[in-house]
């Protein structure tokens, strides 16, 4: 690990000192950005559904978090590219306001160049989506449906007594081309019995 440190250290010096500086004004608002970003859509997309399906439907939380971060790089997808947006605005904006573009005009050096570290950073950010997008969101995906719909068919074990009723939602083949899930399948059992269910319908 410090071997690596060290590395990256080393060709971090061997950059310009005027890229190093406009770097570090664009990084961190990138990492605040990616990490805001990153909390409202998974809020709103994954947590709230995850609550319902704890409360509900008797999902353990342990299952609910592992979900919840195999969604993850789903979302970081669409942070990546508002996060790089929003931390240009504001790094650029921050330097206008105190003057430091003009201080940097002043001394010869063009816009072109002191955007280059900001196009660098957007075509960085591009390949990481696209990587993301393409290597890691569709078997994390994959893996987060099928560990949901697993747990919540081992969920009605937890049951006690009798006359259970258990729903399960899912996406329905053929049916509208809606994202939402609905409810496909309706269990009623009369009673428990060693983990069996008697009387299903």
């Amino acid at each position: 690990m410090n071997s690596f440190f060290t590395f990256v250290n080393r060709y971090w010096r061997q950059v310009p000192l005027m890229d190093r500086w406009l770097l570090s004004e664009l990084l961190g608002p990138l990492l605040f950005g990616i990490a805001a970003f990153t909390a409202v859509t998974l809020s709103v997309g994954v947590v709230f559904e995850l609550v319902r399906k704890v409360a509900e439907s008797g999902l353990s939380v342990a299952i609910a978090t592992q979900v919840l971060f195999l969604k993850l790089p789903g979302f970081l997808v669409l942070s990546f590219p508002m996060a790089t947006l929003m931390a240009t605005l504001l790094a650029y904006s921050r330097l206008s306001g105190g003057s430091e573009l003009t201080a940097l005009r002043s001394i010869g050096v063009s816009t072109v160049r002191f955007v280059v570290p900001a196009i660098l950073l957007a075509a960085l950010m591009s390949g990481l989506t696209f990587m993301f997008n393409d290597f890691i969101v569709p078997p994390a995906n994959r893996a987060g449906y099928i560990t949901l719909h697993k747990a919540l068919g081992r969920s009605i074990d937890s049951e006690k007594g009798e006359n259970i009723i258990y729903p399960r939602y899912g996406k329905v083949i053929g049916g509208p081309a809606e994202e939402k899930e609905r409810l496909v399948h309706l269990f009623y059992a009369r009673s428990y019995f060693n983990g069996a269910m008697l009387d299903v319908t």
